[in-house]
């Protein structure tokens, strides 16, 4: 690719094509009680890796079930067992309210915390290990409790903060991950700021800041209502609209921020393609507020109403926003990369799973 051409992602998957192997994940986890979702899963992978297209060659994806499936055994009885047999033992000797429980309840709440962090770097590295395109086969490096370490860290500078430590955490920990990201024997580059950040974010704060007030506000309004229709025996008549108005403020609450978070988010997306590189490619992602407003209220949609099951069509239209608004410029001898010694775990992603964590 010489320097000044525009590389472009694609994907073609279809509704039609992905439907059947949705009906027949769906059929076969009913019949097994969920224990097929681990295949079903890496269907769904291989449908979409197959369906994303970067100079006219598709991606591809080498994971299998039985990884996924060793890698929920692992965490099911190193970690949970393990724990849920303490947790008997404790409650069957000591009271809910003795101080051992508590501090049993307290170091395995901060366990699992750490752990989160964990689950999410281990799960990309899996799926990076499992990812293949012309043959060359992605790699993630770095370590897992490090980034664990500084996901907590900056989730409780964050909490201190009041949310402003955010974009500053999104990035750094964006950081860690793209540094440590490998394609063949070629490392990418992440090198931003998150300055760019803080006006989208300044506007989510404040709009954020601006409802919880407001809240605060009507709540106190309620609690007079309330209380000067029970001293006049009128209860019945501005309880439904309270409660009507109450419903309409949660929802309308929901909305708005929901639309001020994207319009950061598109922000965010933005910032994370300009701060990357690879060898000499600069990337560009075209993320807007309609673009991803449309993408979220159709993935909420999707999975309202079909109870969940509509996940990997979620999935398909978050692959299908990413190609359709990526690209790189500049020049790269694809040729020259060769193959990573680093072939991954040998088993799939089982703290991502438990704790419900991973894009796909």
């Amino acid at each position: 690719m010489d320097r000044g051409d525009i590389l472009k992602f694609g994907h073609n998957g279809r509704t039609s094509e992905l439907l059947p192997i949705v009906l027949l994940n769906t059929l076969l986890n009913i019949l097994t009680f969920t224990i097929y979702r681990f295949w079903g899963k890496t269907r769904v992978r291989r449908y979409l890796w197959d369906s994303t297209l970067l100079l006219g060659d598709r991606l591809e994806y080498k994971g299998t079930g039985g990884e996924l499936f060793r890698g929920f055994l692992f965490v099911l009885f190193a970690i949970f067992v393990p724990v849920a047999i303490m947790d008997i033992l404790i409650s069957f000797y000591f009271p809910l309210d003795h101080l051992v429980h508590i501090i049993f309840q307290l170091l395995v709440g901060l366990a699992f915390w750490s752990l989160l962090g964990v689950a999410i770097y281990r799960a990309r590295r899996y799926r990076l290990s499992r990812t293949r395109w012309r043959g060359v086969r992605a790699s993630q490096s770095g370590s897992s409790f490090s980034y664990s370490m500084r996901f907590i860290a900056f989730t409780v500078l964050t909490v201190i903060t009041l949310g402003w430590m955010y974009p500053v955490m999104r990035m750094r920990l964006m950081g860690i991950m793209m540094k440590n990201t490998w394609f063949g024997d070629r490392r990418f580059h992440f090198e931003g700021s998150a300055r760019p950040l803080y006006k989208p974010f300044a506007v989510c704060w404040i709009f954020f800041a601006g409802l919880v007030l407001l809240f605060g506000i009507t709540i106190k309004a309620f609690s007079s209502v309330f209380e000067l229709a029970a001293n006049a025996n009128t209860m019945t008549e501005v309880s439904g609209p309270l409660v009507l108005y109450g419903i309409t403020g949660y929802f309308a609450l929901g909305i708005i921020l929901g639309v001020t978070f994207c319009f950061y988010k598109a922000a965010e997306l933005r910032q994370f393609a300009r701060s990357t590189r690879f060898e000499e490619l600069n990337f560009v992602m075209n993320a807007t507020l309609s673009g991803l407003l449309w993408l979220v209220i159709g993935n909420t949609l999707i999975l309202l109403l079909t109870f969940g099951f509509g996940l990997a069509f979620t999935q398909m239209r978050v692959f299908r926003f990413a190609c359709d608004r990526m690209e790189a410029s500049g020049s790269i001898n694809f040729e020259a990369i060769i193959q990573s010694a680093d072939q991954g775990p040998n088993f799939g992603e089982g703290l991502a799973d438990a704790f419900d964590v991973g894009a796909v």
